[in-house]
């Protein structure tokens, strides 16, 4: 991934914390402590709403969505699996970095969820 390409992009982790330009293994670290009921963020900062964020939510499942701009792609799932969070994490800052596709988004069942919103 070029660094120019890391600098569009910033994290923000439990307790609201923002890095800008996340490395890979950042990205990975903060999901790897995330606590219980923790969420992490990781975004465009050149296209508003287009992220993917996770919560850990208190029954110890992950539940993963990602957004493209409009409502109308705001998109959740569930998983038990840390490792396909991270996989998912990464695959999304590879594509939107340009060095990548889609294809983290094919292990999961995905939700549309704008319209509920």
């Amino acid at each position: 991934m070029s660094r120019a390409a890391q600098h569009r992009f910033r994290l923000t982790t439990p307790g609201r914390r923002v890095m800008r330009a996340p490395k890979p293994d950042v990205v990975l670290g903060v999901l790897e402590s995330l606590p219980r009921d923790g969420t992490a963020l990781l975004g465009s900062m050149d296209e508003a709403e287009v992220y993917i964020q996770v919560w850990l939510r208190p029954d110890g499942t992950y539940q993963l969505e990602t957004r493209q701009g409009s409502v109308n792609t705001h998109e959740q799932t569930r998983t038990v699996s840390r490792e396909r969070v991270a996989a998912a994490f990464t695959g999304w800052l590879e594509e939107h970095s340009g060095d990548g596709d889609d294809g983290w988004r094919t292990p999961f069942r995905w939700n549309q969820i704008g319209s509920s919103l």
